[in-house]
């Protein structure tokens, strides 16, 4: 196509996009669209030498805006009160020597962080002012900080190990990078309360999360498990540990304060209990390799704590819930769940990232179909609630459980039948119409049985 093209053509299309990307706005419902086709194009044109030149530099954008973020450039560019800003300026500013931050200056307009204004004259771009938000810095921090040196380590550990996969938590890139056999998660925790900027990093993984909603914006939680609540019924516990933000978050959205919500973590303080039970959430100390001590629950949340262990190792995390289960408990996997194919780079980065830092795995819809089977589980439904990255909610019940695909057969829950010798049907919103029992009384609706063959 290119040597078919007129250059006065080639020449019409590239003034085309320039005004394309002047007027596109970020909160255009088809900038998404564009930008991928706009990449796909860019990627089409690129030349042997253009792509090797793009390869082989990236780390040098990571590390330039680290630099960048230490000398607070994108901030001072951004909140001046001029337009623009010299050299000279901004090294007087940064107590920065003039002829290095001439370089640094040089590469960033480059990559367009910042804008080349005039000779030695520059000033804030829209990438600019991203970067000089506290939770996108933190997050440059972060990966270069504790990701990078896993990166270099990698290629020798996976010759090391004969190309295995690295899912042992002393097999792992990280350890190779810091020469240290210190469980990553150990590890890991102790490095993150050194930085600096903690707190920071925390904003930027709330950065991440913009705009793409949780689990509890697809998941029928009311309808579905909150019939016939009590004060003490038990019906949500997250054994996740953390601060409790998914028991808050259920808890404000419920419009009843009946039934319990209980968050289980390793260690607790008075300070954060009272403050959990002041939100309608109680707290105790529970170690999930440990059989779970709530009987009964209706919900058992885990959220983000399988990706970091081995098949294996989640059977047996598994394995300590599924003896407290009764016939109307589900287990609820808030995780990445990854497509069988066409993975999106975005969560694609996070997978190789989890690998590095932690010798953990994201998960495709077959990987977790088969992990629950080990388990003694199946799925029963997947809602992915962000389509980038692949966050979903993936709803398990036991194996015994019988399942009739399509909502319209009986289906009998753990311990077969009600008390009176009456079998329930079961369905699930959008299979069918709810279920009734032989005198023709509505009855709840527990389960939406997963069509396996399409996963």
């Amino acid at each position: 196509m290119d040597s078919q093209m007129d250059p006065a053509d080639k020449m019409a299309i590239a003034k085309q996009l320039c005004t394309i990307s002047h007027i596109v706005s970020s909160k255009n419902p088809s900038r998404k669209e564009m930008y991928e086709a706009a990449r796909k194009l860019t990627l089409a044109l690129e030349s042997p030498e253009e792509t090797m030149h793009r390869i082989a530099y990236l780390p040098l954008q990571l590390t330039i805006a680290r630099i960048a973020g230490q000398l607070g450039l994108f901030e001072i560019l951004v909140n001046s009160d001029v337009p623009s800003m010299t050299t000279k300026e901004l090294a007087k500013l940064t107590k920065t020597d003039e002829t290095l931050l001439k370089r640094i200056l040089r590469y960033l307009s480059s990559v367009d962080m910042i804008k080349e204004a005039d000779e030695d004259v520059y000033s804030p771009s829209s990438i600019t002012k991203t970067l000089s938000r506290a939770g996108p810095m933190a997050g440059i921090q972060y990966n270069f900080d504790i990701v990078m040196p896993c990166c270099k380590s990698l290629p020798h550990l996976l010759e090391s190990t004969q190309f295995q996969n690295p899912m042992e938590s002393v097999i792992c890139p990280s350890n190779l990078g810091r020469q240290t056999e210190i469980i990553p998660h150990d590890w890991l925790g102790d490095q993150l309360e050194q930085l600096e900027d903690f707190e920071n990093l925390n904003k930027w993984m709330e950065v991440l999360r913009e705009g793409h909603g949780t689990w509890l914006d697809v998941y029928p939680f009311q309808d579905i498990h909150c019939r016939d609540l009590i004060l003490d019924t038990l019906l949500f516990v997250d054994i996740s540990g953390g601060p409790g933000t998914q028991c808050r978050e259920l808890r404000n959205k419920l419009p009843s304060p009946l039934g319990k919500i209980i968050l289980q973590a390793s260690t607790r303080s008075r300070e954060q209990a009272l403050e959990l039970s002041r939100d309608g959430v109680e707290l105790m100390i529970h170690d999930f390799l440990k059989p779970q001590p709530i009987k009964g629950a209706r919900a058992y949340y885990l959220r983000n704590i399988l990706r970091s262990h081995t098949d294996y190792k989640c059977v047996d995390i598994l394995s300590q819930i599924i003896p407290a289960m009764t016939q109307s408990s589900v287990i609820l996997i808030d995780d990445v769940v990854l497509p069988n194919r066409g993975t999106h780079r975005r969560a694609a980065q996070q997978d190789i990232t989890m690998m590095l830092t932690m010798a953990a795995m994201q998960r495709t819809e077959k990987e977790w179909q088969a992990l629950m089977l080990l388990a003694g589980l199946r799925i029963v439904k997947i809602y992915v609630y962000n389509g980038d990255a692949r966050d979903g909610l993936i709803v398990a019940v036991p194996m015994d459980v019988e399942i009739g695909k399509g909502g319209e057969k009986d289906v009998v829950g753990r311990g077969g039948a009600m008390a009176g010798g009456e079998k329930k049907q079961y369905v699930w919103p959008g299979h069918g119409s709810r279920g009734q029992s032989a005198r023709g009384e509505k009855k709840q609706h527990i389960w939406f049985f997963h069509d396996e063959d399409n996963l």
